[in-house]
């Protein structure tokens, strides 16, 4: 196939729709969100996970530790030093399981500082500009995010969530501009990363439970 020359060479590389290659490392892929043709980085391989070395007992940073470590090996701009600080001072909550009925369990990913998901992939020590659909929000989550004030500044877009994603991606792909942004959502293959965690440890906590459904 196309990317068989490159695969081994690229730490990470585009090929969704087309076989542009990208020479970047996962550090780079982070800070710019997403590569120049306005589409999306994928990792060129799935590090594999001892699972023999966790068992139910394994802390949530523990297991962030290893996945993040796995991901970030081959790396040159990151150590691991560098990263187990990181996490460690960020990172100082973790998920919990609720059981709702025989072998059907809810993860609760509300624990963190904002009581949301997204708590598991975001670093604050950032500027940040929110942008969020006028009226298609809580009234709890309009206040939550335009009075923190600090670092954060919210902007009010007369359209939905996709016109909201569209302003974004078309800001990153301004040449203009784009050397001083990033993206925090799902464009950003680091919110994928750290949402990969909470999913290996909840199946850790239920391993004895063969016939088990998370939600």
């Amino acid at each position: 196939m196309w990317y068989n020359k490159y695969f081994t060479l690229c730490p990470f590389l585009y090929s969704t729709s087309s076989a542009n290659i990208f020479n970047t490392t996962l550090s780079q892929a982070l800070l710019l969100g997403q590569p120049a043709d306005g589409e999306l980085f994928l990792p060129n391989r799935i590090p594999q996970l001892d699972f023999s070395k966790f068992s139910n007992k394994s802390s949530y940073i523990e297991v962030c530790t290893a996945v993040f470590e796995a991901f970030v090996e081959d790396d040159p701009d990151i150590n691991s030093e560098m990263l187990r600080s990181e996490i460690a001072k960020h990172i100082d909550f973790e998920p919990q399981i609720i059981k709702i009925a025989d072998s059907r369990y809810q993860l609760d990913l509300n624990t963190g500082p904002t009581y949301a998901f997204k708590d598991y992939s975001q670093d604050p020590n950032i500027k940040i500009v929110v942008l969020y659909p006028k009226g298609r929000v809580s009234e709890d989550q309009r206040k939550l995010m335009t009075t923190i004030g600090g670092n954060i500044h919210c902007l009010e877009v007369a359209g939905d969530f996709d016109l909201c994603q569209s302003l974004a991606k078309t800001a990153l792909a301004d040449t203009k501009i784009n050397s001083h942004l990033s993206s925090a959502n799902s464009i950003n293959w680091g919110r994928l990363l750290g949402q990969i965690p909470y999913y290996i440890w909840a199946n850790l906590q239920l391993k004895q439970d063969d016939k088990k459904t998370i939600f």
